[in-house]
């Protein structure tokens, strides 16, 4: 049954195109199924020297997200005052939006005599959020979420597998441990003692090596029990 649902998002995901929801807000259904070895060769092929700082860094890419914006065409009217000292100088002030918040500024003026123009450009601010959810299905959905008048061409937006995604780098089947404890006797005849422990994990297999502030070595073995996710 899970099988064939993984078989059945891998149809929806590559069938989906970016989706207008309202202005200035897009979404995208996220492709989960790129390796890490998939999402390395495409920031390589964008960015090299941004994929040698993550390869030295050693770090892992979780999510990529690709999107190609653009602003909404208006026409807007306004004024424009000539110069008191020279009629053949306008001067023009430009806003985009057509508002106080507006993203694009140009203040300058227009010479009718020389037939050029010389002004500023200012550009405000422009918020972007990206929002991750996940569906009933399972499906993870990218919105790009900004502005009114901001146009989402296309969102492309892919991450780790998602059985791999929770994972850490270092959960590895062997390594090596190493520890250390104290030992309070019950008995009042006897001493207490410090303990260093060290040895070998594989899987869920532990083998320590102990030694006692006492002169006493030994050898210990354990095992850890994975406890079971109840049905709900």
């Amino acid at each position: 049954m899970l099988e064939k649902m993984k078989e059945s998002n891998k149809t929806i995901i590559s069938m989906d195109r970016t989706q207008k929801e309202s202005d200035g807000r897009y979404t995208k259904l996220v492709d989960y199924y790129s390796t890490q070895k998939d999402l390395m060769n495409e920031v390589k092929d964008r960015n090299k020297e941004l994929s040698k700082i993550i390869k030295d860094q050693g770090e892992r890419i979780l999510m990529l997200n690709k999107s190609i914006i653009s602003l909404e065409g208006s026409i807007n009217t306004g004024d424009v005052s000539v110069d008191e000292r020279d009629s053949s100088i306008i001067n023009l002030s430009m806003q985009y939006p057509n508002s106080g918040e507006s993203f694009i500024n140009w203040d300058g003026k227009i010479s009718t005599k020389t037939n050029t123009y010389s002004g500023e450009w200012k550009f405000g601010k422009l918020p972007i959020e990206i929002l991750l959810t996940e569906t009933e299905r399972g499906l993870w959905k990218s919105r790009l979420i900004g502005p009114d008048w901001l146009q989402v061409d296309s969102i492309n937006v892919k991450s780790m597998e998602t059985e791999s995604f929770s994972q850490k780098p270092e959960d590895r089947k062997f390594g090596f441990i190493l520890g250390g404890g104290y030992y309070q006797s019950i008995n009042q005849n006897n001493q207490n003692s410090l303990v260093i422990s060290g040895g070998a994990y594989y899987l869920n297999h532990q083998l320590l090596l102990n030694g006692t502030s006492l002169g006493q070595v030994g050898v210990s073995y354990l095992y850890r029990f994975n406890s079971k996710k109840k049905r709900k």
